[in-house]
């Protein structure tokens, strides 16, 4: 089972899923979690045969399904459940003078692993803003993702708030 990177949300349901199925399945089905760079990588992962099960958005879907970039070959995938609505909303210092998209021209925002939904959830919003060529992303994990942001390294990060 693809969860996300260590600490996120993903990987924090996914582990207890894998628990879940280990202690109650009859018979006994063997579950493991693994943590990966998140939603788009774990699609990516289920198109080669890697996983079995992953967590991914509605972000990934269309671009894997059509063989959209990141993606080199179309992925059949079918969808169980969801566990959440996830909600990414992009977060400055209270005293920064971004007050807008246009502000982050020229800026460095940290979108979280490169291989995550968020990524590519802001890389789709930057591109119909036409600002792909404006605007830096900084990929690290989410702990790197917000100490970059305490250390003033970025202007801007990457907030997820699950709301279900």
């Amino acid at each position: 089972m693809g969860s996300a990177s260590l600490g996120a949300t993903g990987y924090v349901i996914i582990e207890t899923l894998s628990a879940i199925v280990n202690k109650h399945s009859d018979p006994k089905l063997r579950t493991s979690s693994m943590s990966t760079g998140g939603g788009a990588e774990n699609m990516a992962l289920l198109g080669e045969g890697l996983l079995d099960f992953g967590q991914t958005t509605s972000a990934d879907w269309h671009p894997a399904m059509n063989r959209l970039p990141p993606y080199s070959k179309p992925i059949e995938v079918e969808q169980m459940f969801s566990y959440m609505v996830w909600s990414p909303t992009l977060l400055v210092r209270a005293d920064s003078d971004i007050t807008s998209i246009d502000d982050l021209v020229g800026q460095r925002v940290s979108t979280g692993p490169a291989g995550g939904s968020a990524t590519r959830v802001y890389k789709s919003l930057f591109k119909a803003a036409g600002m792909t060529e404006t605007v830096e992303l900084h990929h690290a994990s989410w702990r790197g993702s917000y100490d970059a942001f305490k250390q003033g390294a970025v202007a801007a990060v990457s907030g997820i708030f699950t709301v279900g």
